[in-house]
C-alpha cells in the first residue's frame, strides 16, 4: 500500500483514464490510518515514475563509469531489465544525453545479436 499526503478527494472522479489504487491515508479526527479506494489519473503513475526514473538516472550513470555493465564485467539479467525500461526513455521525454555511461552502455546492448534478432520478431506484430 501506498501512503500519500495529499487529498485525493480534490482529484476528479471523472478522468477517462484512470485506474483504481488502494491508497492507506491517515484520519486527523481518530488519529488512525484507513483505506480507501479512489481512481486515480493514470497520469500521476506516469509523473511518479518519471520523477523515480530521474532519481535513479544519475546512480545508474555513475555505476556505469566503473563497470562495463550493472553487474560488472559481463551482461546480467539486471542489464537486459534495466535496458527494458531505457530503451523508451524517449517514448517518455527522459534525454539519455545528460548520461553519457548510460547511453553508452544503452548502445552496446542495442547491437547485441540477440537484441537485434528479438527486434525483428517483434516488428512482425508491431
Amino acid at each position: 500500500m501506498k501512503t500519500h499526503d495529499f487529498d485525493f478527494d480534490k482529484i476528479s472522479q471523472s478522468y477517462r483514464h484512470s485506474c483504481k489504487e488502494s491508497v492507506r491515508i491517515y484520519n486527523k479526527k481518530n488519529n488512525s490510518y484507513e483505506f480507501r479506494i479512489y481512481h486515480v489519473p493514470l497520469i500521476w503513475f506516469y509523473q511518479k515514475a518519471l520523477t523515480f526514473t530521474r532519481k535513479l538516472m544519475p546512480v545508474l550513470d555513475h555505476l556505469l563509469k566503473k563497470e562495463s555493465y550493472i553487474s560488472g564485467d559481463s551482461i546480467s539479467i539486471a542489464d537486459l531489465f534495466a535496458f527494458a525500461y531505457i530503451e523508451q526513455a524517449d517514448d517518455i521525454g527522459l534525454s539519455l544525453s545528460p548520461y553519457p555511461e548510460i547511453k553508452k552502455w544503452s548502445d552496446t546492448i542495442k547491437k547485441r545479436n540477440s537484441i537485434q534478432i528479438s527486434r525483428q520478431k517483434i516488428k512482425k506484430y508491431v
